[in-house]
């Protein structure tokens, strides 16, 4: 992911939203969004891969209340991503 950021600045924003579209459908929960999230080596890319997610997610009804129900993951990645700044 990071040798296509470089070429495709937008490539970890699109990868968060693809992982956001499979947290809505049930096929990830956001302990495995994070352990793809680690997998990345830059703080960029982990941290716009992160927004992606989240952006997908909250932007339904259903995702809303995914983000309701596993809050105690999203804060942990908040603070992992966002306060290691």
């Amino acid at each position: 992911m990071d040798d296509i950021a470089i070429d495709l600045p937008k490539a970890p924003n699109n990868c968060g939203e693809i992982m956001g579209h499979l947290v809505i459908s049930g096929g990830l929960d956001f302990k495995i969004v994070l352990d793809v999230l680690k997998a990345m080596e830059d703080d960029y890319t982990q941290k716009a891969g992160f927004i992606g997610v989240k952006r997908v997610v909250g932007s339904s009804s259903f995702g809303k209340d995914v983000l309701e129900s596993q809050a105690a993951d999203v804060e942990l990645y908040n603070l992992l991503f966002f306060l290691s700044c």
